[in-house]
């Protein structure tokens, strides 16, 4: 989508976006991080330490590659970065893709208990 925004409105364009999709991806990431801390806490198993696993890489993800990258861009949409932005958000999903997973293994674990 990015590359679509013409340059006279990509800065207000970014700024609006960010802001709104910050509404969405915070609060969800924040439930994540914190349903997966108290899980391991509650007990360690497989499937709760690789969702907080991937829950910490996530953040740290985000915060130290993303954030920076979607600071860079706000003013000026070069090509380059916004194909780094893109190409960078495959790892975020192959880490959502495996938190899924994960979840939905140990859902259907608990409603099929081994006996």
């Amino acid at each position: 989508m990015f590359p679509f925004i013409e340059a006279p409105h990509w800065p207000r364009f970014h700024r609006i976006h960010s802001r709104n999709i910050t509404f969405i991806v915070f609060p969800l990431m924040l439930v994540e991080l914190l349903t997966s801390l108290q899980l391991f806490i509650e007990q360690a198993t497989a499937n709760h330490s690789i969702f907080l696993g991937c829950s910490l890489v996530s953040w740290l993800v985000t915060i130290a590659v993303f954030i920076p990258l979607h600071n860079r861009v706000a003013n000026r949409p070069l090509p380059s970065l916004l194909a780094n932005l893109a190409r960078l958000n495959w790892i975020r999903t192959l880490i959502w893709t495996v938190t899924a997973a994960t979840v939905f293994t140990e859902l259907l674990s608990h409603e099929n208990p081994a006996k």
